[in-house]
């Protein structure tokens, strides 16, 4: 049975390693699971879709960036194509030199998760320890 687009995405991040998951699946970790996040938080906190790689190297510390060759882009690209991959409800689209957008297509439930993902079951209980939880209204 196919499961309804105005079901929320359950968004599941660890900054311990900066994994995250969307669902019970397992998306990415480090620097591009920051990116994410830093993402994800920005358009359900303030509905913004609209970024640039500028202010995200701005928020360098925020990401994980290391001081030297950050690989920003690179990172981005990554995210993209894994999103891209997994036909997430989040998309990522480049609207030119040093700017992208995101596309939502399904709400998103923000958990940041405090503990290590390896502490993770294959198939989440119903309820779990989140620092912190956001909602963007369907």
């Amino acid at each position: 049975m196919p499961i309804p687009q105005t079901e929320p995405v359950e968004v599941r991040y660890y900054p311990c390693d900066g994994s995250v998951f969307l669902d019970t699946h397992y998306l990415i970790k480090g620097v591009a699971g920051s990116l994410f996040w830093k993402l994800a938080r920005e358009h359900v906190r303030h509905q913004r879709c609209e970024f640039s790689t500028r202010e995200l190297r701005l928020s360098g510390h925020e990401l994980r960036l290391p001081a030297v060759q950050d690989n920003l882009s690179v990172r981005l690209l990554l995210l993209q194509r894994r999103l891209a991959e997994r036909h997430a409800a989040m998309q990522i689209q480049r609207t030119g030199r040093g700017r992208f957008r995101i596309e939502v297509a399904r709400p998103l439930l923000l958990h940041e998760v405090c503990g290590p993902a390896s502490d993770v079951p294959a198939t989440l209980p119903a309820t779990f320890a989140a620092a912190t939880v956001f909602a963007l209204p369907g």
